[in-house]
């Protein structure tokens, strides 16, 4: 998760979850649906990428098969556009 040193107001968090037959990408208490994982994940990363270059800590996470998030595209560490590995 984001770093605790982050202030809040500085960080562009999106989280990608699979419901209702979609993927939804959820950022700032608001959800966008996608007809697919990979479209969500592309969608979500180009936000992050544009928030990053606008100053903020960037990050996309996925929750997985566990049920956790787990961070997998940050802003400046991460290739853009992604790649899926």
């Amino acid at each position: 998760m984001p770093s605790e040193r982050t202030p809040a107001s500085r960080q562009a968090l999106y989280f990608i979850r699979e419901g209702d037959q979609r993927w939804f990408v959820s950022h700032s208490g608001a959800e966008y649906p996608y007809q697919s994982r990979r479209i969500a994940i592309e969608a979500a990363v180009d936000a992050a990428n544009s928030s990053g270059k606008r100053g903020h800590h960037a990050q996309v996470f996925v929750r997985d098969l566990l049920d956790d998030w787990q961070a997998i595209w940050t802003y400046g560490l991460d290739p853009y556009p992604w790649v899926d590995d």
